[in-house]
Order: structure tokens, then C-alpha cells, then sequence
């Protein structure tokens, strides 16, 4: 099993941690403001929708800001709760979020994102991933919360002359 500490290097490429992924394009990717199953309202009273469940557990810590999560794992109606809180993450005892073992080329909202979900606990996790084309992994809470955090840390650092405004939305 693959821990918060040894993100696969395939998934880093693909992610765009390869030195060309900064918390600006992060930001760019990650944030949607037409409605998806996985939704963020931050302490400062924003609202945004993300494109996948680990996109959740990353913007509060790009934005530096706490955050209520709603994500609603596929083939269901009632949302999994989450709060980030001063960068630790709390939910349902059990939760389980997947994320792709291997990831094809193409944009990351196509091959990454509609794999990286919640699930209320294993079982619910393993009865989607039996169906799911795509290979993934569930990890607990905790250990996605480490994946995002190490994902956060390798980031490249905005520089003076790069344009930061969002520009996406």
C-alpha cells in the first residue's frame, strides 16, 4: 500500500508536480463554479465545487482557510460530510476515498477525477471499485489527507513575474 510518504511517481506526473504545477494552476484545475457532486464553502463564506473528492482536501490548504466539504459519492444522493479545520481533516468514522492507481494521459478532470471519490465506509468503497473501470486505491481519511498535504508540499513556488490571477472562471 502506498502511504502520504511515497506518492506514486506517476501519479505526481500526471498531476503536474513535476515542476510546473503551482498553487495559482492548482487552483485553476481543482476549482468549479458550476455545481459537481463535491462541494466547499470556506470559512470566509466562499462556495466552490471541486472536480474530485482529493481536490476537496487540497484547496483548504492552498487557500490556507478552513472548509466545510458536502462530496457525494457516486450513485447516491446524501453527501459525506467533511471539515478541514487548521489542516486537520474530520469526517465519518470509516470514510474511504479512492484514487486511481494509474493515470492515462489527457486532462486530469477526465482521467483522475471522476475516480477519486468518497465512500461511506469499505464496503461501499469496494462494491463501486469492483465495477469501476478504472483500478483505484481506498485510502482512509487520514491517509488522503497525507496524500494532499504531500501533494501541496511539492507544488512549484509562484514567481514575481508569473501572472496569478486565476483566469479559469
Amino acid at each position: 500500500m502506498t502511504t502520504a510518504t511515497s506518492l506514486p511517481t506517476e501519479l505526481l506526473k500526471a498531476l503536474g508536480t513535476d515542476g510546473t504545477l503551482t498553487r495559482t494552476r492548482l487552483l485553476q484545475e481543482a476549482v468549479s463554479f458550476t455545481p459537481t457532486r463535491h462541494r466547499v464553502s470556506t470559512a470566509s463564506g466562499s462556495v466552490f465545487y471541486t472536480h474530485c473528492t482529493l481536490d476537496t482536501l487540497l484547496l483548504p490548504l492552498v487557500l490556507n482557510e478552513d472548509v466545510h466539504v458536502e462530496t457525494t459519492p457516486p450513485n447516491t444522493v446524501r453527501p459525506i460530510i467533511l471539515d478541514i479545520q487548521s489542516g486537520q481533516v474530520s469526517g465519518p468514522e470509516g470514510t474511504v476515498i479512492s484514487v486511481p492507481v494509474r493515470v492515462d494521459t489527457g486532462p486530469v478532470q477526465q482521467r483522475f477525477c471522476p475516480y477519486s471519490n468518497a465512500f461511506v465506509d469499505r464496503e461501499a468503497y469496494d462494491a463501486w471499485a469492483a465495477q469501476s473501470p478504472v483500478s483505484t486505491q481506498g485510502l482512509s481519511l487520514e491517509d488522503a489527507q497525507g496524500w494532499a498535504v504531500a501533494l501541496v508540499s511539492q507544488l512549484t513556488p509562484e514567481s514575481d513575474d508569473q501572472d496569478t490571477s486565476l483566469g479559469c472562471c
